[in-house]
């Protein structure tokens, strides 16, 4: 009832957990520390992408072990002048008129970069630091605002495999998007051979939004958020291709899909981006394939050989635990904001001077 009271006064109270954003406010209220705000939320929870990856995580993770800053969230249109930095993950209705008021107001500005770049270059020029996923996006960025860093995707998920089974069905499993399975095509026509040559049943899974159905050995398995977790540890092995020609999955896309899939505990087979290159070390936490022999070679050891799927998947889920989990995470964030507020405090003596 609270809600539906809220929502008719504005939509933005549907978009989070009511308890939630009234621990953020009260929070902020009675601290004294640097506040930061992230936003604009434009998308409910179940968004994997930025609320999930980008935006909740990362305000608790700070809040949770900061000394300093106090982390809030704000909506499309919210005043930003109450915080000390500001954090964008989106622009919308973010005038470059207000851009140049806050920056008037010293406050700082991020901006926190989801997908491409080259959208927003105008922005870019202004901000005092980009934070970047992909390490080819800093490329792109250094010729506009040279303080910029690449700060990963925290690991999220909890569920992970404990049974490298031996008898049953191997499910191969990809997650992600209907409009990225284009990419993924090749290996049905793989998978069949194999399991034509090696005799095992396999089930190719593409775990997407699209309805569920049935095709034999390919299947297609409705995304929810409810049963993500558990899909991925009751898989076998985890797949994805990023296009080496494809010059916006290169580019732009982060680590993120193979190290949920690691934190699985799932051996990974993939044709990486320029940022799982960075993550995972061929042959030891995972298998890079760019042919389709690769393809073939490395999907068939691993379906064979149980004892290689375990030593694969715990040593892939041992990297990104050590290297991801949102505490680690957090404070790269919070570093960057001490070398820009130092580097803001220098500029603006060096004026005054």
């Amino acid at each position: 009832m609270l809600r539906q009271l809220l929502y008719k006064i504005h939509p933005k109270f549907s978009l989070v957990r009511l308890s939630w954003l009234l621990e953020l406010k009260l929070r902020n209220v009675f601290s004294n520390k640097t506040r930061v705000g992230f936003g604009p939320v434009l998308s409910a929870e179940n968004n994997m992408y930025v609320r999930k990856w980008r935006i909740d995580p990362i305000v608790n993770g700070i809040n949770k072990r900061s000394k300093k800053y106090v982390c809030d969230i704000f909506f499309d249109g919210d005043d930003l002048s109450k915080f000390d930095i500001v954090v964008m993950v989106e622009f919308c209705n973010i005038s470059e008129k207000i851009i140049k008021q806050l920056k008037e107001n010293n406050t700082i500005l991020i901006y926190d970069i989801q997908d491409n770049p080259d959208k927003e270059i105008t922005f870019i020029k202004l901000m005092d630091g980009i934070i970047i996923v992909n390490p080819l996006q800093g490329k792109d960025i250094q010729q506009y605002n040279s303080n910029f860093r690449l700060i990963e995707v925290p690991i999220i998920n909890h569920q992970h495999k404990e049974d490298y089974r031996k008898e049953g069905p191997i499910n191969i499993l990809w997650d992600g998007f209907a409009v990225n399975m284009k990419f993924m095509n090749k290996l049905n026509l793989i998978i069949k051979k194999i399991s034509k040559n090696t005799k095992h049943k396999i089930n190719m899974i593409y775990h997407t939004n699209t309805p569920s159905k049935d095709e034999g050995i390919i299947k297609y398995v409705e995304w929810k958020l409810s049963d993500w977790e558990k899909m991925l540890a009751s898989s076998d092995i985890a797949v994805t291709i990023k296009p080496l020609d494809d010059e916006f999955q290169q580019r732009n896309k982060p680590s993120a899909k193979v190290n949920t899939y690691r934190a699985a505990g799932l051996p990974v087979v993939c044709t990486p981006s320029a940022a799982d290159k960075l993550v995972i070390k061929h042959g030891k936490t995972g298998y890079f394939a760019y042919t389709d022999e690769d393809w073939y070679n490395y999907l068939k050891k691993l379906i064979e050989n149980p004892k290689l799927r375990e030593k694969i998947g715990k040593a892939g889920r041992r990297y990104v635990l050590k290297n991801f989990d949102i505490s680690k995470i957090a404070k790269k964030y919070t570093d960057f904001f001490d070398e820009l507020i130092w580097l803001n405090r220098t500029i603006r003596q060096y004026a005054l001077n």
